[in-house]
């Protein structure tokens, strides 16, 4: 889990989905470069969607949050903070409960840590 400078929550790494790039391609290359990591992706978790009034991301605005949930497995490198992210820490043995995060987030380590597979959450 990552803890960003700019927010006291907890967050799951990863990306935003570039035009030119592929599910997998993001996936691997976000989670790198905030963690230091390299992972291989495993399976789906869930595919859950928020919507919001507007998000606005740089000069891009949307109207919907759509998280891709993956598990994943670590194939090479060392844990450390990207320059965005201030803390990471492998959370998923911890009790959550009291870790500051978003439900979403929440719903989707849940998800993980029971096995249950979901198509799609809204």
């Amino acid at each position: 889990m990552c803890r960003y400078g700019c927010n006291s929550q907890w967050e799951l790494p990863g990306s935003d989905i570039q035009r030119d790039q592929g599910i997998e391609e993001a996936l691997v290359q976000g989670i790198s470069s905030e963690t230091g990591l390299v992972v291989a992706m495993r399976y789906v978790v869930g595919v859950y969607h928020v919507p919001r009034e507007k998000v606005v991301r740089g000069d891009a605005e949307a109207r919907h949050e759509l998280l891709l949930c993956v598990a994943c497995r670590i194939v090479a490198g060392r844990l450390r903070p990207a320059t965005e992210a201030r803390e990471l820490e492998f959370a998923l043995a911890y009790p959550l409960a009291s870790v500051p995060m978003r439900p979403l987030i929440r719903q989707c380590i849940s998800d993980y840590r029971s096995h249950r597979l979901r198509a799609a959450v809204s």
